[in-house]
């Protein structure tokens, strides 16, 4: 028997995007501005072809949810395929942050990777974690000069 949720990804209509407008609530609140948004199948090839064309355009790219360990969650696979360089320091601190909420962090797979300009960053689907780990991972980016003169700022609670 397979560990991790069972729950149908909300890509085949048979539950909510609970974790995505979190998320651009929390980036919209931080100063970034979201450009794109979308629901996927649960499919490594498409996934890692779509992640590798929002490069193209963006500083950073997130997916919530498709990293942990049911048969579809493939969100890490599909950043690495189109990863250049890996930034596992970046996946250990969320990890870490995350665990200080749930004992689910250790359950994680979520990675992050750079692709030219761009960095990749796979982030759990539940809504209750995503406001704390994505203040860390914008704290993070934004002291840093591969995203310079981006702002930063705490993501707002409900």
């Amino acid at each position: 028997e397979e560990a991790g949720g069972d729950d149908p990804p909300a890509y085949a209509g048979e539950g909510p995007d609970a974790a995505g407008p979190v998320a651009v609530r929390c980036l919209n609140g931080a100063g970034w501005r979201v450009v794109s948004t979308g629901l996927l199948p649960c499919d490594r090839a498409m996934l890692g072809a779509e992640l590798r064309r929002l490069c193209g355009g963006a500083d950073l790219v997130i997916t919530v949810g498709g990293c942990g360990l049911s048969r579809w969650d493939c969100a890490p696979e599909a950043a690495c395929d189109a990863a250049e360089r890996a930034v596992p320091g970046l996946s250990a601190a969320l990890r870490a942050g995350w665990l200080a909420l749930s004992q689910n962090a250790v359950l994680d797979r979520g990675t992050a990777v750079i692709r030219g300009g761009a960095l990749i960053v796979n982030l759990p689907g539940d809504p209750a974690v995503l406001p704390a780990l994505l203040e860390t991972l914008l704290a993070a980016v934004g002291d840093n000069a591969f995203f310079s003169g981006r702002p930063h700022a705490p993501c707002p609670r409900k």
